[in-house]
C-alpha cells in the first residue's frame, strides 16, 4: 500500500459517503455461515462488514493499518451488545506483514480493498493470506470489473461529482463532498480524489479537505494467474453479490478460492 495513508483524512467522512454500501453484506453473512468461521477480514476500515456479522453470531477478526478508521470501527463497537463486542476483535497491522496466531475459516477483503494493492504487492497480500487460512478455508475478493471501467460509455472525465451532504462535527453546518475520477489505462490504475468543503452561512467555511487515492485495475486472467503462483486454486468467479457468473459486463469481480491441493 502506499506509504502515506489517504484513510486519515478519509476516516471522518467515510461513514456518510459509504452509508449506502449495503448490498454486499448479505453474501458476506452467507459466505461466513457457510464455512462457519472465525472469519478475518484484511482491511477492516470502520467496520463496515465486521459488526454485521459479528451480530450474525460469527467470530470476527478485523485488520487495518489505518488508525483513524480503526478508531471509527471500536467507537461503532462499543454501540453494540457485550456479546458482539466479544465476537469482533481489531487489530492494526500493516496487511503486508501480518503475523496472527489464529487460523480462519474465511480471509475475506471486501469492496475494492484489493484494489489498492499493486502487481508488487499483491503476491505478499496473498501469501499472508494463505498462512492465515485454516485447513478447507476459502478465500474471498472483492474487486471493481476493469474491463467494464474500461468501457469508452463510462470512462470518467475529471469533472469534481458531487457526492452528499452530512452534518459537520459540531452539527450546526454541513460538508458537502465531490468526487473526481480520472481512468489511466496504460498504468492500469483508477485514481479517485476527494474534495470536503463546509457549507454555513453563519461561520467561515472551514478550509477544504481533499485527498486521492488510486485503485490498480486488475483483470480476470492477471487475478487467476497471481492466485494460482500463490498456491490457490480459483473456485469461482462471480459477477455480483447474487452470485451470478463473471461476465465481461458484470459490476464486480468476486473471487473465491482455496488453497491448492
Amino acid at each position: 500500500m502506499p506509504t502515506s495513508d489517504p484513510y486519515e483524512t478519509l476516516a471522518p467522512y467515510y461513514d456518510w459517503l459509504h452509508e449506502a454500501l449495503t448490498q454486499d453484506l448479505p453474501f458476506w453473512r452467507h459466505l461466513a455461515a457457510e464455512t462457519g468461521g472465525p472469519v478475518l477480514e484484511l482491511g477492516c476500515g470502520s467496520g463496515r462488514v465486521v459488526l454485521p456479522l459479528a451480530r450474525a453470531g460469527l467470530a470476527v477478526t478485523g485488520v487495518d493499518r489505518s488508525p483513524a478508521m480503526l478508531a471509527r470501527a471500536r467507537a461503532r463497537l462499543a454501540d453494540e451488545t457485550p456479546a458482539v463486542r466479544d465476537r469482533a476483535d481489531l487489530h492494526a497491522a500493516d496487511l503486508l506483514a501480518l503475523a496472527l496466531q489464529q487460523r480462519f475459516r474465511l480471509v475475506l477483503v471486501a469492496h475494492n480493498t484489493w484494489s489498492h494493492f499493486d502487481d508488487r504487492q499483491r503476491p505478499v497480500a496473498l501469501a499472508v493470506a494463505r498462512r492465515h487460512l485454516a485447513p478447507g478455508g476459502r478465500l474471498a475478493l472483492d474487486l471493481p470489473n476493469a474491463m467494464r471501467l474500461l468501457d469508452p460509455d463510462r470512462l470518467p472525465d475529471g469533472q469534481p461529482i458531487e457526492q452528499g451532504r452530512f452534518p459537520d462535527a459540531a452539527g450546526d453546518g454541513w460538508i458537502v463532498a465531490h468526487a473526481a475520477s480520472e481512468l489511466n489505462a496504460s498504468w492500469s490504475r483508477y485514481r479517485v480524489t476527494w474534495s470536503f468543503t463546509s457549507v454555513d452561512a453563519g461561520k467561515p467555511p472551514i478550509p477544504p479537505a481533499s485527498v486521492t487515492v488510486d485503485y490498480h485495475l486488475i483483470y480476470p486472467h492477471e487475478l487467476e494467474l497471481e492466485l494460482r503462483g500463490a498456491g490457490f486454486r480459483l473456485v469461482s468467479l462471480l459477477g455480483d453479490y447474487d452470485r451470478s457468473p463473471f461476465a465481461a459486463d458484470s459490476e464486480r469481480m468476486v473471487a473465491i478460492a482455496e488453497p491448492a491441493a
